[in-house]
């Protein structure tokens, strides 16, 4: 565990399987206040991801810690960082810390208090340039390009002279329940006629049902229901369900019951004569709902049992606890995605580059001509240009 102090803000690492009690719950406790929520930078995400799937090592915590007034005081976390060392990447060709991804992450970044999140934000990035023989800068995947985080990484970084570089941009498909809502009820009236035709012939079926599991935690049977199912489509076929590798179901099982124990997972399920034949897993973190994955019963495709879910999902959205408290909830999908055509709201995904040493900066710079020189050969061999950089 390394200390570095900036005023009343401590830095520490943290190995994220030595973590004790106290710091998981303070970290738990800035998740649910976080300024930009995350459910993949969760302690109930990040501890079962590195300790199934990433088990070479390496992922370290970097926690900026409240000065506490009394020794004997629980920390308090105004910023989380999770990350890896990297000896380099085709995007970062230089020793760098890597804010850390599973497999299984669909949004990476920084949580930040509420409050102190400039203050624990420069703190991180005064850290990371203490560090020159370990790190000349950061790599940051997935990563909302909007909102109030990453406002504020602008501003530091501006601030503090550290040069960025931006690509893979792209939109996914959100939903703001309050702030969408009449759009979100166009959309079901546009394909009710066919859903309606599904709902009668998968009621031909037996007894059809639809129900929201999360009060109490996830019971082991809807867990053991939505992995047989998420195995049971294509993603078995291919070898990348759950199921598929016993290090990735382990994950899955500890994170669902992480999550659970505080009421923060929502399965969503289609049942047939009480078996289910379809369920979504969703995860919340603060004020922001995160749908992860989705498996249905491949012989009942043709009736739609998955979109089914994810429509019931959405009327939850509107008159259910706890989920009416979300502000959006993020669809975790490629752009193209069938899910588009029932989420109308779209936010901006980007990868980042940050050079914090003289070298970092000038192969950032490097990288940003690069890929200049690059878009404008596009443009001129008749490519579609891609958006300019902020900058």
């Amino acid at each position: 565990m390394t200390v570095s102090t900036a005023g009343r803000l401590v830095v520490r690492e943290i190995d994220p399987l030595e973590a004790p009690a106290s710091v998981v719950d303070a970290w738990s406790d800035l998740e649910r206040r976080a300024l930009e929520p995350n459910a993949y930078s969760s302690p109930h995400f990040v501890i079962p991801a590195v300790r199934h799937l990433d088990r070479d090592g390496g992922v370290v915590v970097l926690g900026v810690e409240r000065a506490p007034e009394r020794s004997d005081a629980s920390p308090s976390l105004a910023a989380v960082m999770v990350g890896r060392t990297v000896a380099a990447s085709r995007d970062f060709p230089l020793p760098h810390l890597r804010v850390y991804a599973s497999r299984h992450s669909f949004l990476n970044g920084i949580l930040l208090d509420r409050q102190d999140g400039a203050a624990a934000l420069d703190t991180l990035l005064a850290y990371v340039e203490d560090q020159p023989k370990r790190w000349h800068g950061l790599e940051i995947n997935d990563t909302w390009g909007d909102g109030q985080a990453y406002d504020l990484l602008a501003a530091a970084t501006e601030r503090r002279g550290i040069a960025t570089h931006l690509w893979n941009e792209r939109r996914r498909a959100v939903l703001r329940p309050h702030d969408d809502r009449a759009r979100i009820e166009a959309s079901e009236a546009a394909e009710a006629r066919a859903l309606s035709r599904r709902v009668r012939r998968l009621a031909e079926r037996g007894e059809a049902s639809l129900r929201l599991v999360c009060q109490g935690g996830i019971p082991d049977a809807s867990v053991e229901a939505f992995l047989a199912l998420e195995h049971d489509g294509w993603k078995g076929d291919r070898g990348s369900s759950l199921r598929s590798t016993p290090c990735c179901e382990r994950f899955f099982r500890e994170m669902v019951a992480r999550f659970g124990a505080e009421e923060r997972a929502v399965f969503v399920e289609v049942q047939l004569d009480g078996n289910v034949v379809a369920s979504t897993a969703n995860f919340i973190s603060g004020y922001a709902g995160f749908a992860f994955k989705i498996g249905w019963q491949r012989a009942l495709a043709k009736l739609s049992p998955a979109r089914l879910a994810e429509l019931e999902l959405v009327r939850q959205l509107f008159r259910a606890d706890p989920l009416t408290a979300l502000a959006f909830l993020d669809s975790g999908s490629p752009e193209g995605a069938y899910i588009e055509s029932l989420w109308p709201g779209r936010r901006p995904l980007v990868s980042l580059g940050l050079g914090t040493t003289a070298l970092g900066r000038a192969v950032i710079r490097a990288m940003r001509a690069a890929r200049r020189v690059w878009r404008r050969y596009r443009t001129a061999c008749g490519g579609d240009g891609e958006r300019p950089e902020p900058g």
